[in-house]
């Protein structure tokens, strides 16, 4: 695998849970640049370092609210709201490793 590796450390639980450290250790997969065996990118319409396959998708598609209809395919974050609810916003701050 050749890519950008998500290295998720240091952790602060603010109230929304983790679904980040599941994600530590893989490959950024796009739908056209599948990193991971169970293609992920294309099942849930986004771009994200999937592992088998995900309990956060910041990049899949903007629901704009809870809607049963759709599993998983938003912009979730599982541990605080589950996979049926597209969030507002999320915000991702990340800094290079020294």
């Amino acid at each position: 695998m050749n890519g950008y590796v998500l290295q998720v450390g240091g952790f602060v639980e603010k109230g929304a849970g983790d679904a980040l450290s599941y994600h530590s250790g893989q490959t950024f997969s796009t739908f056209d640049n599948e990193q991971n065996p169970y293609g992920c990118a294309k099942s849930y319409l986004g771009g994200f370092w999937y592992y088998a396959c995900h309990y956060a998708n910041p990049n899949g598609l903007y629901l704009g609210r809870q809607d049963g209809t759709y599993y998983a395919i938003g912009n979730v974050w599982y541990q605080w709201r589950g996979y049926y609810y597209g969030l507002k916003s999320i915000t991702m701050k990340i800094r290079p490793v020294s």
